[in-house]
């Protein structure tokens, strides 16, 4: 394909040695988790801390139907094209009456996602896994999840255990979008957790 995680990563990886930073206090939400995941792997001394919000380190262990789901996803973006997709998956994500302008937004944001690049980079996850080096993440690093995640919480416990200094903590009644639906339960659980190793 187009886009590879590895390649996410090592841009990434540039970025952060143009600007200088040092070690840094990485969080990746969802895809940016996976590729928090594997910059976690490929450039462990470049990491002070890892958070990942939503997200897990393979697809592979997903379910069928969610395997299933992310296959049409693809093809529900070819003919339908971004806004119909966000319109449909923001009911899921934000289900709330109270929330329809978190809805309107993501609605707005996802449309303006170049579909080819979206497709390209999804298609990335669906054969990438760095489960197997999970152990090798030597680092602090917290899990956040949803309740309500797409991910099931229960797999994000089993790769939690299988890091060696990792904590999880749940949000509770939240859904993927974390950092939107419930902007204070996260932040305070991000900030308390990075404050803790500064």
């Amino acid at each position: 394909g187009l886009y590879h995680i590895p390649m996410f990563a090592a841009d990434l990886l540039g970025l952060l040695s143009t600007i200088g930073t040092g070690k840094i206090h990485l969080v990746g939400i969802s895809l940016g988790g996976c590729i928090a995941y594997q910059f976690a792997v490929d450039y462990l001394k470049s990491v002070k801390t890892l958070t990942i919000v939503n997200s897990i380190p393979s697809v592979n262990q997903v379910s069928d139907a969610m395997q299933e789901t992310f296959v049409n996803r693809v093809d529900i973006i070819h003919k339908f094209g971004m806004r119909w997709m966000a319109e449909g998956l923001s009911e899921s994500l934000f289900p709330y009456p109270e929330q329809i302008n978190l809805r309107n937004t993501m609605v707005e944001r996802w449309t303006e996602n170049d579909p080819q690049a979206y497709i390209e980079a999804f298609r990335s996850l669906l054969s990438w896994s760095v489960e197997d080096h999970l152990g090798s993440i030597d680092i602090p690093t917290l899990i956040i999840s949803s309740d309500q995640d797409t991910f099931p919480v229960e797999l994000k416990q089993v790769y939690a255990r299988s890091m060696p200094d990792a904590e999880m903590v749940v949000i509770p009644d939240a859904h993927h979008f974390l950092p939107m639906e419930k902007p204070a339960e996260f932040n305070e659980a991000l900030l308390a957790f990075i404050e803790r190793h500064t």
